[in-house]
């Protein structure tokens, strides 16, 4: 049996695992079934965070919300609408993708009534890696990209 002490250690390693990325189980007594990889936690900071690094991308909000935004548009922003799951983001995308996504991932994406008639996706941050993050911000960029710039933003600068 453990001590109140070594319990707290040990809860207090899985944590830091937890947020480090590393193997479940590292530094604990082994036993069976506990050496699975456990993904850093994907908040709307680390989705900022990737975005940012793309081109033209600026914070911004939208109904109060922290949002991305490219040359005006919406890119990426935490749900205002109460269908929306907690710790999801809603990405600007093309409905055919959407669809394609729904089908292929569906424990990642979905969408709600409120979303149904927009060009955008439900994304569970929890299910997501940082691959999955960058891929999805990437498909968002590109579609954002390819609409005119809202009013009086300026237009999208030049990249080699």
């Amino acid at each position: 049996m453990r001590s109140d002490h070594e319990g707290t250690a040990i809860r207090s390693n899985l944590a830091c695992s937890l947020l480090a990325g590393k193997r479940l189980g590292d530094g604990l007594p082994k036993r069976a079934g506990t050496d699975l990889l456990v993904r850093a936690l994907i908040t709307f900071d680390t989705v900022r965070e990737v975005a940012l690094t793309l081109p033209d991308v600026v914070k911004s909000t939208m109904y109060g919300s922290p949002a991305l935004k490219v040359r005006g548009n919406l890119l990426a922003c935490v749900p205002a609408n109460k269908s929306a799951e907690p710790n999801c983001t809603v990405f600007r995308i093309d409905r055919d993708l959407r669809a394609a996504l729904i089908k292929t991932k569906p424990g990642i994406y979905y969408i709600t009534d409120h979303y149904a008639d927009h060009p955008a996706v439900l994304a569970r941050l929890s299910r997501m890696d940082r691959k999955e993050l960058r891929d999805i911000l990437g498909l968002a960029w590109s579609f954002v990209c390819s609409k005119k710039p809202a009013r009086g933003a300026a237009p999208i600068a030049k990249h080699k």
